[in-house]
């Protein structure tokens, strides 16, 4: 079963009699009856989609946000089980982008394989155009390890435009526990490149007043990460809260850039 709905808005511009901006709105559902926030919401896939044209001033703007729910296995890993989001944008001189995701916004593709909080987490991201956001370390490996343990990140150059795509498996357990006892595992195992053209950038210690080739320059970072530990529970009139009896964990690092100037950086924590 599915069902689709949708709607067209129009714009006119009474000064000259045309059309100033068209927005098209629609909604689908698969294999169920209602859309997400609507009755039960007994979807397995959804999405809604809203497309405006702004004829006036020569810019689209296109969003889309998709969801998933397949019985208690397979769920969207987003708010609400949203699957993933795309934004495109264009607007006139020469703006434009394609964002498939964007992790500085916590915001991935990506679906949970589980039940509950025992379950893997897959999640990805592509970004092409302008607006293209330096590289950061993954929030899954911050919790593991502990900013303090990671690499200062670098300072980056103005981005004028470029691509980046990254992609991550995690698990976390969350606090399980058993009489008086607790424990929990996470681990995680991910990659993160881009290919990014810079703006007045520069390198001090080569032979050259621009970074890579005219400016476009590559970067990539491959981690893994793991972390378990278990302690008491205690709750007492004079006391209540945990008490950790072990933990051991560790993660790796390695991170690349190239070319003009190559360098490579290792951390092992």
């Amino acid at each position: 079963a599915y069902k689709l709905k949708g709607e067209i808005n129009t714009t006119f511009n009474t000064r000259n009699f045309s059309v100033s901006n068209v927005r098209l709105g629609g909604k689908l559902a698969l294999m169920g009856s209602n859309y997400p926030g609507e009755g039960n919401g007994d979807f397995k896939f959804s999405a809604d989609v809203e497309l405006n044209m702004d004829l006036e001033n020569g810019a689209f703007q296109g969003n889309a946000s998709a969801y998933l729910k397949v019985g208690p296995l397979i769920r969207g890993s987003g708010n609400g089980d949203r699957f993933g989001t795309i934004d495109v944008s264009v607007r006139r001189g020469g703006y434009w982008h394609v964002h498939v995701g964007r992790p500085q916004d916590n915001n991935y593709a990506g679906m949970n394989i589980g039940v509950g909080p025992l379950a893997l987490e897959f999640r990805t991201y592509f970004m092409i155009g302008k607006d293209i956001p330096p590289m950061q370390y993954p929030q899954a490996l911050i919790d593991i390890i502990g900013v303090e343990n990671l690499p200062t990140p670098r300072a980056a150059p103005e981005i004028t435009q470029g691509f980046a795509h990254g992609a991550s498996l995690s698990f976390d357990s969350g606090k399980k526990t058993f009489l008086i006892f607790y424990g929990r595992f996470q681990f995680t195992v991910g990659y993160d490149f881009n290919v990014l053209k810079y703006e007045n950038a520069s390198c001090d210690g080569i032979n050259t007043r621009t970074i890579g080739i005219d400016n476009w320059y590559a970067q990539g970072q491959v981690y893994a990460g793991a972390r378990g530990s278990i302690g008491l529970h205690v709750d007492v009139w004079f006391y209540e809260g945990n008490i950790e009896i072990a933990s051991i964990g560790g993660a790796v690092l390695l991170e690349v850039g190239l070319p003009n100037p190559t360098w490579m950086a290792g951390t092992l924590s």
